[in-house]
């Protein structure tokens, strides 16, 4: 509901994460609490975690011979 807490959100959220095949994790989402408390939960849970790159990262990746779209821990 739009009045709900952040506590509410943030554990509708963790109920949710169990029935992701991964989760996506936008740039900047280090500076994000829930998204920090999101990723450590998949990273436990062994929920693969894939990256937004931003388009100088994607053109070092290509330079090194990376050959995929995205990041995947």
């Amino acid at each position: 509901p739009p009045d709900a807490s952040w506590l509410e959100h943030m554990k509708r959220d963790i109920e949710l994460l169990n029935d992701c095949d991964a989760i996506f994790m936008l740039e900047g989402w280090q500076k994000s609490r829930g998204c920090q408390i999101e990723f450590n939960i998949a990273v436990e849970a062994k929920i693969p975690i894939i990256f937004e790159i931003n388009e100088s990262d994607r053109i070092h990746q290509v330079a090194k011979g990376y050959k995929g779209s995205e990041v995947v821990c």
